[in-house]
């Protein structure tokens, strides 16, 4: 099991760096660190977001009899940790900024509060395992080593193979992703009932022009990682249940390469 943590780093104006030293001091296998940069009283600071595997917990590390009592992860924290380890805990989606780009279409993006941000990534980062365990091969969007490019250069490859190829997508996709089923198909997936509801309270907030209970907010890194989920379903009954081996999506974006059959009339 994987634990998060939350670490304040402040800037060291005499060596001109933020020291390294929190990170030392932190017991247990490190995962991921994800850095989000801000000022406080006027100084720089960094919020370290890290996924960790506790001591006792590492990879091939042999589990101790008996269950020890849980310690209060607050009192190995300092009190700027302490206050958003609170907050987060508490957190709430505040409300939501929508702002109209061209990318190259016309698209409203959504952009939360700093807080929310840093609650979006501790989520997605103790989710991420289990998504990625769903996933086929070859789903390329919000995914460690994938990304736009490589399914480029695998939809290349697919096509070299075939006279044709399917390519789809769905018409205001992050716009028509019902709450409920999303969050069921999560569920499935993970099994931290705590985590889900922190998940769940991401995906209800209020969106200008949305049905209530429908609808992903564009720019967020949980919509990006629920939606993708959403089409999990698809791709396996693609690839397990009528046995398509070449088959990739990106997003909404799938492109199945075929041959040609003659049917009759």
């Amino acid at each position: 099991m994987l634990d998060l943590r939350l670490v304040t780093v402040s800037y060291d104006a005499e060596s001109g760096a933020f020291p390294q030293a929190p990170l030392a001091d932190l017991r247990g296998e490190i995962v991921s660190v994800v850095e989000h940069f801000f000022f406080h009283d006027g100084l720089p600071r960094l919020l370290l977001v890290v996924q960790h595997h506790p001591p006792e917990e590492r990879v091939g590390a042999r589990p101790k009899g008996g269950s020890p009592p849980k310690a209060d992860p607050r009192r190995e924290l300092s009190p700027d940790e302490a206050q958003i380890y609170d907050r987060l805990r508490a957190w709430r989606s505040g409300p939501v900024r929508q702002l109209s780009i061209r990318d190259p279409k016309p698209r409203t993006i959504s952009v939360a509060p700093f807080r929310d941000r840093v609650a979006h990534q501790a989520l997605c980062q103790a989710i991420v395992a289990d998504l990625e365990r769903y996933s086929i091969h070859h789903s390329y969007a919000c995914r460690r080593g994938k990304g736009q490019h490589r399914a480029l250069r695998q939809a290349r490859r697919f096509a070299r193979r075939a006279p044709w190829a399917y390519k789809g997508d769905i018409r205001a996709y992050f716009a028509s992703v019902p709450h409920r089923r999303v969050m069921e198909s999560l569920r499935r997936r993970v099994r931290d009932e705590a985590i889900c509801e922190r998940i769940e309270r991401a995906v209800q907030v209020p969106l200008a022009g949305l049905a209530e209970g429908r609808g992903l907010a564009v720019g967020s890194l949980v919509s990006q990682h629920l939606a993708n989920l959403y089409l999990g379903e698809l791709d396996h009954w693609i690839t397990d249940g009528l046995g398509l081996g070449r088959y990739l999506r990106y997003m909404d974006d799938r492109c199945p390469p075929g041959k040609c059959e003659a049917r009759g009339g």
